[in-house]
C-alpha cells in the first residue's frame, strides 16, 4: 500500500502544486493520474516514486516512510523514456542490467523476456535510430518487464505519440499492466486511457486533486465541477439560480424554470437557494421536452460514445437533433455547483 499523508509540495519559485493531500493506493490497485499540462501530474508521480520530495507531510509504503526504506519497491518509467540510438534494441534494455553487474546470461534472459512481452523479438537486433515511433515508444516500455518491484510508476508513458501510433502502443501496455497484477500508478491526459484500465483515478487541476475514486463514482457523483469535467468531455453546463417557487425547488437558467424539487433532499443546505450556479448534465441525460430549453444547433461531431450534437447555448448533447429543438436536462441526474468555489451541492 501507498499512502501520501498531508502531503504539502513548494517549489522554490513560489507555486504550491498540493496542500495536505492524503492518498491511498491499495496494493494491486491501477490508479490514473488524469489530467491537463500543469495539473500536477508528474510532481504527484515523482512523489510516489521517491525522486522528489515533499515539503511538509511523508510518503509511506506498507506504513514505512519510502525515503527510508533501504530497497525502493518502486520503478518510474519517466516520459519519453530515453534511449541510444546508436545501440540495438537488445543493448538499450541491457544497459541497466549491465551497469548493476548482473551475469550475462542472467541479462539474456530477462531481455528476452522483456521483449516478448512488447512483442518485440523480430527487432531486438536493429538499431534504436532505424525504428518506428511507435516501435521506439515499445521499447521504453519493456524496460518495465526487465526488473522486480511492487509499484510501477509511468509518467505519461504515450505522450507525443499520434493518434494511430498511441491507440496501439496503448493496446499493448493495457494488455501489460492487466497481466503484471502490480500496484500500478501511471499519468494521462487522456480519459479513454484512464478508464479503460484503472480501478481509481485521480482527477487532477492546477488547483490540485479535486477528487479520487472510481470513475462511476466521479462520474455520477462529483466533488467539483472541475472533477465532472475531468471525466466527461461533453458536459453540459449552464449558469442559473437556485429559487423555491409555490413551494418547490427550481433552477432558473437560459429563461426557463426546471423544476428540480425531485432534489431537495439532496441539496447540502437551504442557504443555497438564491445563490447562483452551474447546472450541469452528462451528455445522454438531455432529452427532448415541451418544457425546455430552445436550443440551436450548431454542429455534430463523432465521437467513440457516438454522435454528439452541440448548442449555441451551450447544451451537449448524445445523438442527432434537428437545427432548432427544446431541451431539458433528466432532472434526477442533473449535478448543481456553487457558481464561487464550483463545489458540489448535493449530497
Amino acid at each position: 500500500m501507498v499512502e501520501l499523508r498531508s502531503v504539502t509540495k513548494d517549489y522554490l519559485y513560489g507555486k504550491r502544486v498540493f496542500n495536505s493531500l492524503n492518498l491511498i493506493v491499495e496494493s494491486g490497485e491501477i490508479v490514473a493520474a488524469l489530467g491537463g499540462d500543469g495539473s500536477g501530474k508528474t510532481t504527484l508521480l515523482k512523489l510516489i516514486a521517491g525522486a522528489d520530495k515533499p515539503s511538509a507531510g511523508e510518503v509511506l509504503y506498507n506504513g514505512e516512510p519510502l525515503d527510508k526504506l533501504k530497497d525502493t519497491p518502486v520503478m518510474m518509467l519517466f516520459e519519453g523514456g530515453a534511449l541510444f540510438d546508436k545501440l540495438t534494441v537488445y543493448d538499450n534494455l541491457a544497459y541497466s542490467l549491465k551497469i548493476r553487474g548482473v551475469d550475462k546470461k542472467e541479462i539474456a534472459l530477462r531481455v528476452i523476456k522483456a521483449a516478448g512481452e512488447f512483442d518485440l523479438d523480430g527487432i531486438l537486433y536493429e538499431k534504436v535510430k532505424n525504428l518506428s515511433v511507435e516501435e521506439r515508444a515499445l521499447v521504453a516500455l519493456s524496460r518495465t518487464a526487465l526488473r522486480d518491484y511492487e509499484i510501477l510508476v509511468m509518467d505519461e508513458p504515450l505522450k507525443g505519440l499520434e493518434y494511430r501510433a498511441r491507440k496501439a502502443v496503448w493496446a499493448q501496455l493495457e494488455r501489460y499492466i492487466k497481466k503484471i497484477k502490480k500496484t500500478v500508478i501511471f499519468s494521462t491526459t487522456e480519459l479513454d486511457e484512464a478508464v479503460s484500465v484503472s480501478d481509481k483515478i485521480a482527477a487532477l487541476t492546477d488547483r490540485g486533486l479535486e477528487q479520487y475514486g472510481a470513475f462511476k463514482e466521479i462520474y455520477y457523483k462529483p466533488a467539483t465541477m472541475w472533477a465532472a469535467q475531468a471525466v466527461d468531455k461533453h458536459l453540459t453546463a449552464l449558469r442559473g439560480k437556485l429559487d423555491k417557487m409555490d413551494g418547490k425547488l427550481v433552477a432558473l437558467t437560459e429563461g426557463s424554470v426546471i423544476d428540480i424539487d425531485c432534489l431537495k433532499d439532496r441539496l447540502l443546505s437551504d442557504g443555497f437557494i438564491g445563490c447562483e450556479v452551474y447546472i450541469c448534465a452528462h451528455s445522454e441525460d438531455i432529452a427532448v421536452s415541451d418544457r425546455g430549453i430552445l436550443s440551436k444547433k450548431e454542429f455534430e461531431k463523432r465521437t467513440t460514445d457516438g454522435i454528439i450534437t452541440y448548442f449555441s447555448n451551450g447544451i451537449i448533447a448524445k445523438g442527432r437533433y434537428d437545427d432548432e429543438v427544446k431541451l431539458l436536462p433528466v432532472v434526477s441526474s442533473i449535478m448543481l455547483f456553487d457558481k464561487e468555489s464550483e463545489s458540489s451541492l448535493l449530497k
